[in-house]
């Protein structure tokens, strides 16, 4: 019998509160599914429906022989009964050597497309060969092999190969639309040791924002160094199609150049020096006293806050960081400098603008062969 505690009603009649009892755990028709309620002791609960029940054994019966309770015993004995799914046996090795050096070919000498109609050649060739006739490959794992497998692993042998040893570039910006994509494609030119031979290899497709040197600068800077490709053994670097780039950096390049010659060079010096002699110009014969170096505002500001020796020094110090900086970006400079700063006239945006610079520049600047 189920436990209860009495209590009394206004009629004075006793009415009794039902409770859980453990003996119903071994009836018959109970036993698999009746469970004590986590609620509280006052309730059953149904391993099998998920609800709770009152404790009253004639309600706990009707619960047993109802549809909902019998549906899912059914369904819980269904699904105990279900066998295990049959072990399926994976890709023998000799199969993934065969998918690798199937992928590797495609890759190399043909369209990833073709791969559909080779994948049902091969193994009509030798239905009784156990790789043949069991290879399996179509574009979907032939694309995931190259992109997973070989990619990477290739990428690495070549980074390996190249080591500590210098290095060039090859790089094409692919900038032909405003609607499309702009790509970065890089080649990559090195010593093999192994092989005893200089290679010329693919190396990166990258897409970039856009095809602006600075935006190509930091491109290629921050994918040799995620690589672990020292920068200082990059020793050359081929450029197609980016002239009016190049042309624009020098341009800012000599621009920088100039503004620090007038820093620590007598004035009248370079007011006779035309911007095609500033290549070989000897500013070091032409340097000002350094008491007479203005080195702008904030840096004067902070000396003289210094005592006398302290501020020589500093004077000193900074004169001499700008002779070997302009004696460095001087080294950089190309001799036709006046010709690749009218290059930038052909930019798209000046070309396609409707006030067009003149050319006559840079048409001076052209030898015109003989017919």
């Amino acid at each position: 019998m189920a436990s209860s505690s009495a209590g009394v009603t206004r009629s004075g009649v006793k009415k009794y509160a039902q409770k859980y009892c453990k003996e119903w755990e071994y009836d018959p028709n109970l036993k698999d599914w009746i469970c004590p309620d986590p609620t509280g002791e006052n309730y059953a609960r149904c391993k099998y429906c998920k609800v709770t029940l009152v404790p009253h054994k004639k309600e706990l019966n009707y619960h047993a022989k109802s549809k909902k309770h019998i549906k899912a015993v059914s369904l819980d004995k269904a699904a105990k009964s279900c066998q295990q799914l049959p072990f399926i046996k994976t890709v023998s090795k000799n199969n993934k050597t065969a998918e690798l050096k199937t992928a590797t070919y495609i890759v190399e000498h043909s369209a990833i497309q073709n791969v559909d109609h080779l994948g049902e050649i091969l193994p009509c060739l030798d239905l009784k060969s156990e790789v043949l006739g069991t290879l399996k490959i179509h574009r979907t794992k032939c694309s995931m092999l190259i992109k997973n497998v070989l990619g990477p692993v290739m990428m690495q042998e070549m980074i390996s190969g190249v080591g500590d040893a210098a290095y060039s570039l090859i790089v094409d910006d692919g900038h032909t639309d405003i609607s499309t994509d702009n790509i970065l494609c890089i080649m990559i030119r090195y010593f093999l040791k192994i092989k005893q031979d200089i290679i010329t290899t693919f190396y990166r497709y990258i897409k970039i924002s856009k095809c602006d040197a600075t935006t190509i600068y930091e491109t290629i800077k921050n994918t040799l160094l995620e690589d672990s490709l020292r920068l200082e053994m990059l020793v050359g670097i081929g450029l197609d199609g980016t002239i009016v780039m190049i042309a624009k950096l020098l341009e800012d390049l000599f621009l920088l150049f100039k503004n620090i010659l007038q820093i620590i060079v007598i004035p009248r010096k370079l007011e006779t020096v035309t911007d095609g002699e500033y290549a070989s110009f000897g500013f070091q014969e032409h340097l000002m006293h350094v008491s007479a170096m203005h080195f702008g505002y904030t840096v004067e500001e902070a000396l003289s806050k210094l005592d006398r020796r302290d501020k020589e020094d500093v004077r000193e110090r900074r004169k001499t960081f700008l002779v070997i900086l302009c004696s460095e970006l001087q080294k950089r400079l190309p001799k036709q400098i006046t010709f690749l700063k009218a290059m930038v006239k052909l930019s798209p945006e000046i070309a396609t603008s409707q006030m067009k610079p003149t050319l006559v520049d840079i048409l001076q600047n052209v030898q015109r062969a003989e017919v």
